[in-house]
């Protein structure tokens, strides 16, 4: 029997998010404990299984940030101190922050973590120095994911439950940042497998079609009214040579594919990416409809397709993004044997489909694209989504009509049924467009803020030191970041929405700064006032389905 050929591609990332010296949020190291390798070497355990994995280099700098001991994060701030010592004002910090997770999955199933949680809603005065403590204790412990619990000391605070002490306080956070340490390490033993391939994005995970020219956002957002003007390929360029260098610096030799931020892409953006010799990269399927509109079959997002220009072509792929979709937002809330038996008879009908219309030799050339965020899921399933993964896997791995790939292993060995693209539409892998990213006034507005900044920047490149002009440039490209602008969408919410602003507007005062310029007031100001942001929490906090808190 021959199967058909399933490709995973886990995307992990977050934004860069220093701020003057600290972290203001703690989910590079939090997701680093409990996420990023958990699932590969769930993989390993499995030798019939294959995945990509995909990393933001920024994710990976802020890593090592925080294992070097050059950065702490805003949790770790309010950790370390005794509670003894502590004002009312700041153990109120720490009741309002160190509840910031799924409270089902993560608070509940912890008899201790859970009476503190039901105080939540007393003041700090109504606090004991005990209980504050046991609540640093518990935020920081409850991330632990199942590789970093096979610590003996982290199990014996599990098991202790209450009446922490300082001394494992710091020994918990110790353990953590040591693992942070053997991080890139471990990275290169797993791409050393041969079940795991490693791909980065772009550095600081943008909108690299938007920083080609703003002007593509209308490919299909053709009512979208802006005067912006955002034209840097220099940028995007920048962008992906910079991730070049650093996956250079951590596995010494250079990567097959790359997983454009968002899923974006444009036909300047796949030209970059022949010319920097990229062997495949991939987004939605809603790119291709959108290219090929009448003439899409909808089978055809199950061969991997060669987009060519004059200098050469690239492996391009297209997501299943309804069986992607299942795995990141529908299968938590079901028994994981439920989800593992609809996920393999949703593959088995695509495979009998493709051999209905052509025939079993077929499969040789088909693949199945599973493409989605690899962190954020996992906190609405129970155990972390171990469960529902290992049955997964094991199912996977003695299939007869279902074999793992990695990406690179996908990509065309024969001549498929569709042709070859010379041309796409402009998109990404939500909705096929950038609604999200440049659709509402806000977005318009930071891009806007954006593009009088950078062009300030320009107007300073022969009238200053060079070194001078990279230092304000690195914050410029800090602040092209996709995440920014993700938050300025009305239809996102979160409990720490507003320092996404305060990120974004803090990186371009440092390029004002660096340049000796006064910052303009609009920067200075939120883009987004408290009430704005509680009413659009309030009105959207029933009907979250983007998972996209952390």
């Amino acid at each position: 029997m021959t199967p058909l050929k399933v490709a995973f591609l886990w995307h992990n990332h977050q934004p860069n998010y220093e701020f003057d010296g600290e972290f203001i949020l703690p989910w590079v190291r939090f997701h680093c404990i409990k996420d990023y390798l958990n699932l590969p070497y769930s993989t390993l355990k499995y030798k019939n299984i294959k995945q990509t994995f995909n990393f933001v280099p920024s994710l990976l700098e802020q890593i090592e940030l925080l294992a070097d001991g050059r950065m702490i994060d805003n949790i770790m701030k309010y950790t370390y101190p005794n509670p003894t010592d502590m004002s009312l004002e700041n153990k109120q910090y720490v009741i309002d922050n160190f509840f910031n997770c799924n409270v089902d999955n993560l608070i509940k199933v912890h008899r201790r973590y859970s009476e503190l949680y039901n105080k939540k809603h007393l003041s700090s005065d109504n606090w004991t120095d005990q209980e504050i403590l046991d609540l640093q204790v518990w935020y920081n412990l409850t991330w632990c994911g199942s590789d970093i619990k096979k610590n003996y000391f982290i199990n014996r605070l599990f098991n202790k439950e209450r009446e922490f002490n300082q001394d494992e306080k710091y020994y918990l956070l110790e353990i953590q940042l040591n693992y942070l340490k053997q991080f890139n390490n471990n990275l290169k033993l797993l791409r050393k497998s041969n079940q795991i391939e490693i791909s980065f994005s772009p550095f600081n995970h943008p909108i690299l079609p938007l920083l080609d020219n703003f002007q593509c956002a209308k490919d299909n957002l053709s009512n979208i009214e802006t005067d912006v003007e955002f034209c840097y390929p220099e940028d995007a360029l920048k962008q992906v040579d910079d991730s070049i260098d650093k996956y250079q610096e951590i596995f010494h030799d250079k990567p097959n594919g790359i997983w454009s931020s968002e899923g974006s892409l444009s036909n300047n953006i796949l030209n970059l990416f022949i010319d920097k010799g990229f062997k495949w990269t991939a987004s939605d399927k809603d790119i291709l409809k959108n290219t090929k509109n009448e003439l899409y079959h909808p089978l055809e997002i199950y061969f991997p397709r060669v987009y060519k220009n004059d200098n050469g072509e690239i492996n391009l792929f297209f997501r299943d993004s309804i069986l992607s979709d299942k795995i990141g937002f529908s299968y938590s809330s079901i028994d994981e044997s439920k989800a593992v038996l609809d996920f393999t008879r949703y593959i088995e009908d695509i495979r009998q489909n493709l051999i209905m219309i052509y025939n079993e030799d077929i499969l040789y050339k088909a693949c199945v694209y599973i493409i989605l965020d690899g962190e954020n899921c996992w906190e609405y399933y129970k155990n972390n989504g171990e469960n529902f993964l290992n049955l997964l896997f094991e199912t996977l791995s003695v299939s007869s009509k279902i074999k793992t790939v990695t990406l690179s292993e996908s990509t065309r060995v024969a001549k498929v049924p569709f042709e070859d693209l010379t041309s796409i539409k402009a998109g990404s892998w939500i909705y096929g467009n950038f609604l999200i990213w440049a659709g509402e006034s806000k977005n318009h507005l930071a891009w806007k803020i954006l593009a009088d900044t950078r062009k300030i920047l320009d107007e300073f490149k022969n009238k200053i030191p060079n070194d001078t002009w990279d230092d304000a440039y690195y914050y410029i490209l800090k602040a092209e970041s996709s995440d920014w602008f993700w938050w300025y969408y009305s239809k996102h919410h979160a409990h720490n929405k507003l320092d996404f602003d305060k990120l974004f507007r803090h990186n371009l005062e440092k390029v004002y700064k660096i340049l000796d310029l006064d910052v303009p007031n609009i920067i200075k100001k939120p883009l987004w006032s408290s009430n704005e942001v509680q009413e659009i929490n309030k009105s959207l906090f029933q009907n979250d389905t983007m998972h996209k808190s952390n």
